[in-house]
């Protein structure tokens, strides 16, 4: 049987993680199969860090507990080499980079639910991250950067990374930027992508010469992409492949 491991930022003073004297941060080490779940309308302010590596059978879940509106993370979750890790039901706001990074090999993690507002980009993945992580059914709104960055990653054609379902509006620059191979982009809705950069678009693809070797291999389909635009350029296309970018599927 799973353990169960509560956080309360309300909390008078730090307890032993029950439900009756429940942790007041996150500044612990999560485990492999263990639940922790933030109190409803309650807000915690710092970086969660997430490197456990749990299993398919066993995943750590990360969550809310309580009735109200959802718990917020003021600042960023950070999975660092972490794998079989779910995240989802928070509002994550006012990051200065990325509110998710999901790094350093991270596989198999899964970021779904969530409502992402005023961060520099909701969701970024790279540093070597490794394959079938899942961004899905995420809201994102008011992004300074792109709304998801999929960077450099050792994904491969049956470990693809998945961006699906998720609505993302507003962001400066691109709405999802793929500089990476081998990511799935499915189901998504965009809407005014480019008010901050030059050179966007809704779904953007990019490398930055023949050589560098990414913007290759991936999907596009099935998305909603519009009344996007562009800061200073003649961009700000539903979708956009740039030159080197080949290999992919739309």
């Amino acid at each position: 049987m799973s353990t169960t491991i509560y956080i309360d930022p309300t909390a008078a003073a730090n307890g032993n993680g029950t439900i009756t004297n429940p942790y007041k941060n996150w500044n612990f080490a999560l485990q492999p199969g263990v639940t922790y779940l933030q109190k409803a309308g309650t807000t915690f302010t710092g970086t969660i860090q997430v490197s456990t590596v749990a299993s398919a059978s066993a995943p750590t879940l990360i969550g809310a507990y309580g009735t109200g509106t959802a718990p917020t993370v003021n600042g960023s979750v950070n999975f660092n080499a972490a794998a079989y890790v779910h995240l989802g039901g928070f509002n994550l706001t006012s990051a200065t980079g990325a509110a998710v990074l999901i790094q350093n090999g991270g596989h198999n993690n899964l970021v779904a639910g969530n409502v992402f507002t005023g961060s520099k980009n909701a969701v970024w993945m790279g540093g070597a991250v490794g394959g079938s992580n899942t961004i899905d059914s995420n809201s994102i709104t008011g992004c300074i950067g792109a709304g998801i960055l999929v960077d450099t990653t050792t994904a491969g054609a049956t470990t693809q990374n998945v961006v699906s379902k998720n609505t993302i509006v507003s962001s400066g620059n691109d709405g999802i930027l793929l500089t990476t191979n081998y990511c799935t982009v499915s189901g998504n809705t965009i809407a005014y992508s480019g008010g901050a950069e030059s050179g966007t678009a809704g779904i953007h693809v990019y490398t930055a010469s023949a050589t560098t070797g990414t913007g290759k291999h991936n999907t596009i389909t099935g998305n909603v992409s519009g009344y996007n635009k562009d800061a200073g350029a003649q961009d700000g296309e539903g979708i956009l492949l740039e030159q080197w970018a080949v290999y992919n599927t739309v």
